[in-house]
């Protein structure tokens, strides 16, 4: 039998290994295509977009961006707040807290500035009634104001001839003119058109330069854990020093400062004819914040970032003198960091302390979120905290928070408990002429004043709890 030949078996061999390096090369250089190292910079970036982009709750609930575009760009929206008193307690307030209890506003808006229109409501509350309605609408030029319980209709003002108005022979021109009353100078007529018309600069090239400017010189470090203290119970992988030069962030503040004057400048123009208006000066404010930049130099943050890429922790403290200044901030939320935070600043002085704290959690199975802060300056504590969930939700549309208590309380001097609810709906937005009579004050004679007046009167006497009311004041 004839033998392979061993030249040719040593041959295939040898190409065989050479072949299978090159593809166990190959294979090292895509996979470390896909998983390149990251720079610490890279890493602290990622984890700040996941955390507070991609991770943030509430913007996948509510759509809270698509909502803020919304009423930034002139939808028509509608919105309200309602609070009632729940409890009541503190030295000398027991003998009112009963009486009290119950009574609350409501505040409903709505604005719809392409067809240039708004309207609000405010309403005095007892219990689940409307007691005493407040209204007043713009609709063009024309002013509507309304009070329910006591007039059926409205009383009204055009803007557009005020001027001319005020000028002629009515009786309430010619009442007005006898007091001395005239319209402010430079009143311009055409000011519910500046009013629907809200100046909105468009943010400045220097503006954006100045922050790009910043976020190119901000520099990440990685840090030796056993050279970092965290407390307990923040969770993380790895630790970085984030550093924004002193430079960079001040040159951010000055085009902050130039923008707000020009802003500021705008809106004393668009104002002019509306109220009296006075020159904006930004140069104390600057001082202060150069001041400010001097005082605290390059800002050193610690930042903490988990195994799973999110911030878990940051923090930062300076001393200059005798004062020291401590932040720190912990995301704790078990499916999204942001479900659950608690943030502390303090100030401490050779003249005492000052401090802050925020708590907040967000239960996403049933969208109800609790939050409490805290503000104590030596002894005294001033606290906020509250409970409520979200309701009615259309994400990027409307969402309605119902309140179920919130507690304002200083130390053990006075506390107050409140319920109600907050809601914003971009969906909706109706808003109408007020129906019933319209009185137009500068078309209207003495007699017919007379007429207004004996009808809110008897509304007044009829109404058992405004009567009530206003026999309390005689």
């Amino acid at each position: 039998m004839n033998q392979p030949n061993k030249s040719i078996r040593k041959s295939t061999g040898h190409r065989m290994r050479i072949l299978i390096t090159f593809l166990t090369l190959l294979t090292l250089v895509l996979g470390s295509v896909g998983c390149s190292k990251e720079t610490p910079r890279e890493t602290v970036e990622k984890a700040f977009k996941k955390t507070f982009t991609a991770g943030n709750p509430l913007e996948a609930l509510l759509g809270t961006e698509e909502l803020s575009n919304a009423v930034n760009e002139k939808t028509a929206y509608s919105s309200g707040l309602s609070l009632s008193l729940q409890e009541l307690k503190g030295s000398g307030m027991d003998a009112y807290a009963g009486f009290l209890t119950g009574l609350g506003f409501r505040l409903d808006t709505a604005s719809d500035l392409t067809n240039k229109k708004s309207a609000g409501t405010l309403g005095i509350t007892y219990g689940n009634t409307d007691y005493l309605t407040l209204g007043g609408q713009l609709n063009g030029s024309k002013l509507y104001l309304t009070v329910p319980k006591l007039l059926n209709g409205s009383v009204s003002v055009d803007f557009a001839t005020l001027e001319d108005d005020l000028a002629s022979d009515s009786f309430l021109a010619q009442l007005l003119a006898s007091q001395g009353l005239t319209l402010p100078e430079g009143f311009s007529s055409n000011i519910t058109e500046k009013l629907f018309s809200p100046v909105v600069p468009e943010i400045p090239e220097y503006l954006t330069n100045a922050c790009d400017e910043l976020h190119e010189q901000i520099t990440v470090d990685k840090l030796k854990k056993e050279d970092v203290s965290l407390p307990d119970s923040v969770a993380y992988k790895n630790v970085y020093q984030v550093t924004v030069p002193q430079d960079a962030y001040a040159g951010v503040l000055d085009a902050a400062g130039r923008y707000m004057q020009e802003y500021m400048s705008s809106m004393i123009e668009s104002m002019e004819g509306i109220a009296s208006t006075e020159d904006y000066d930004t140069e104390d404010m600057k001082e202060k914040l150069d001041a400010l930049a001097d005082t605290l130099g390059d800002l050193d943050l610690t930042v903490a970032v988990t195994k799973d890429g999110y911030i878990s922790y940051i923090a930062y403290e300076v001393q200059t003198g005798a004062d020291t200044l401590i932040f720190a901030v912990e995301f704790y939320g078990e499916s999204a960091p942001l479900e659950a935070l608690e943030a502390t600043l303090e100030l401490v002085s050779e003249n005492g302390s000052i401090s802050f704290e925020y708590q907040q959690e967000y239960d996403t199975l049933n969208h109800e979120l609790t939050f409490s802060s805290a503000m104590t300056y030596d002894d005294q504590t001033l606290s906020f905290s509250g409970e409520g969930e979200f309701t009615g939700v259309e994400k990027g549309k409307k969402y309605t928070f119902d309140i179920n208590y919130l507690e304002i309380k200083l130390a053990d001097l006075f506390s107050v408990s409140l319920a109600g609810s907050y809601y914003l709906d971009t969906s909706s937005c109706e808003i109408s002429v007020p129906s019933g009579t319209e009185y137009a004050l500068f078309d209207m004679t003495q007699d017919d004043f007379t007429a207004l007046a004996g009808e809110i009167f008897t509304n007044l006497q009829n109404d058992p709890v405004l009567s009530g009311l206003f026999g309390m004041f005689e």
